[in-house]
């Protein structure tokens, strides 16, 4: 059954660019959801179906509902198509159309970019067999996608094939040559990438606008803003005045107008920072909820069960492609005497594939403290990390525990990243990619610059560092030096750049000092390493270069 659905027959028109010319003979029209679409039966390569779309102000079709495909296809079985002039060889030897999905861009990573300018949402990771839908979003396939011979293109099929049906999806070849439809959706804009400008004071947004428009308004908050007249195609980026007197989290959506007809942009969120005066110190055991305190969605401060003590809590389970923070709105001065920040913590994220560092791309989920003494340029208090920092957190990750029991302590100094009276913004960041997600992240009993009296015999002098290797680059030696501020166990670790262990260092308990180690890589092959220190109560990875 097909609802929304108006028959037009054969558009009677020919629209000539570069390369990109179409007989009006070979285009079959027709709409959807007052949507219009063209089956064009002439062969051509994904890449050039998507630049002959995007010409034509439109994309190769993405399609997001049941009803959608539904009604492609059966225009499909209407359009006269002569099934043995679009088949792919390496597509179990079926007739396809090109629909716009594709990971040219990353192996797995399907998006919906119907004009190729690698940008468009996630709506599948993986092959069939080890993959998942993103987002919930629509999709299609047959027992696919199985990557056979670097299939990195969409296609419909209108034919059977031995892993799957007519009306299916399969991941191909880019360069098969194909018939392709173009969807003309001019009810909605697309947001390329937005920011908000410290220097300027102002919002950059950059929209993909596909025809002119003599109207843009951008609402903020759902109260109209501002508005510009006379957009062309040719406009990339709209910038709109706006002070950050105030910490707040902004909603905007564009409305496009042209000739009577709206065009909307789906709402997006965009952090808006203000760094007002400066505290020396800031401690909280958050019973008095100090949400005031605070800026960031998808973060609260609760006693969500069993817990039984008010503290931070990420939302859980967080979600899948996050990137949520949360950030103490009051200023820091860095404190050259104490410049200590203390917290509880339990943190339950996907672990990262074992012997991965922070930075490899199979680290996966991670959490990190982050601060800025410029606003919108966040640096690291210390490497991220995930459930991998304790045994009791990946335990729990593996096999479930009571959570209230896991908080581990976490130290670690301003100084390492910022001068003594930098002023500086504080925020916790959890980031998880789009395969597996976790219970998430709890902080409590804040402490920062105010923690004196639980680590009175430690000074600016005599804290914990792991300072930078010297040479680097080295060949075939460099020396490693390392300060511990009490008796602890200690180990320094060298890590290839694939996160393989090639030389543990030290690995055992050593007394309260400065130390200085040399690392001799004679053996090793040129390239990256990284080295680890690590002790109960701290652990930091600097990165080094070998260059024989």
């Amino acid at each position: 059954m097909f609802k929304n659905i108006l028959f037009l027959s054969i558009a009677v028109f020919t629209i000539n660019f570069a390369q990109t010319d179409i007989d009006s003979s070979n285009i079959y029209a027709f709409y959807y959801n007052n949507i219009r679409y063209e089956i064009v039966k002439e062969n051509r390569n994904w890449i050039e179906a998507a630049q002959i779309a995007d010409a034509r102000n439109g994309i190769l079709a993405e399609i997001n509902s049941r009803e959608e495909q539904d009604s492609i296809y059966y225009y499909l079985q209407n359009a006269e198509i002569n099934i043995e002039n679009t088949i792919a060889p390496d597509g179990g030897g079926a007739s396809y159309v090109w629909i716009g999905g594709n990971d040219l861009e990353e192996e797995g990573m399907w998006i919906w970019d119907g004009n190729n300018d690698n940008y468009g949402p996630q709506f599948w990771q993986g092959t069939f067999s080890e993959g998942n839908v993103v987002d919930s979003l629509y999709n299609n396939w047959g027992n696919e996608p199985d990557n056979f011979s670097n299939q990195d293109a969409l296609g419909l099929a209108l034919t059977n094939w031995a892993r799957g049906k007519a009306g299916e999806w399969n991941d191909l070849q880019s360069n098969n040559n194909l018939y392709f439809i173009i969807e003309y959706d001019n009810t909605t804009i697309k947001i390329k990438s937005y920011d908000y400008s410290y220097d300027q004071k102002q919002i950059n947004i950059k929209p993909i606008i596909k025809s002119n428009y003599d109207s843009i308004d951008v609402l903020i908050n759902e109260n109209l803003f501002y508005s510009f007249v006379n957009i062309k195609t040719e406009d990339s980026l709209l910038s709109i005045p706006y002070p950050n007197v105030s910490s707040e989290i902004l909603q905007l959506r564009i409305f496009a107008y042209n000739l009577g007809k709206i065009a909307v942009s789906k709402e997006f969120k965009i952090e808006v920072l203000a760094k007002i005066g400066g505290f020396n110190s800031y401690v909280t055991d958050f019973e008095d909820l100090p949400t005031q305190d605070f800026l960031g969605e998808e973060f609260e401060i609760g006693k969500p069960f069993p817990f039984r003590n008010n503290a931070i809590h990420s939302i859980h389970d967080y979600e899948n492609s996050a990137n949520i923070t949360y950030t103490l709105l009051k200023p820091i001065i860095v404190n050259e005497v104490n410049s200590v920040m203390k917290f509880s913590e339990v943190v339950i994220v996907e672990p990262g594939d074992e012997g991965s560092l922070f930075g490899d791309k199979n680290f996966k989920d991670f959490v990190i403290v982050e601060g800025c003494n410029n606003l919108g340029e966040w640096k690291s208090l210390l490497s991220g990390y995930d459930s991998r920092e304790f045994p009791e957190w990946f335990d729990a990750w593996n096999n479930g525990a009571l959570l209230r029991n896991l908080y581990k302590t976490r130290i670690l100094y301003l100084t390492d990243t910022f001068d003594t009276q930098d002023t500086i913004l504080i925020r916790f960041r959890l980031y998880s990619d789009n395969e597996i997600n976790g219970w998430g992240w709890t902080i409590d009993s804040l402490q920062i610059q105010d923690v004196l009296s639980d680590i009175e015999s430690m000074n600016i002098n005599n804290q914990f560092k792991l300072f930078q290797n010297y040479p680097n680059p080295f060949n075939p030696s460099t020396n490693i030096n390392f300060t511990i501020p009490k008796s602890d166990f200690v180990s320094l670790r060298v890590y290839s750049s694939q996160g393989e262990l090639v030389s543990t260092i030290i690995n055992k308990k050593l007394n309260k000092g400065n130390y200085s180690i040399n690392f001799n890589g004679e053996k090793l092959a040129s390239g990256i390493y990284f080295y680890q220190l690590n002790t109960t109560l701290f652990k930091k990875t600097n990165k080094m270069v070998l260059l024989k």
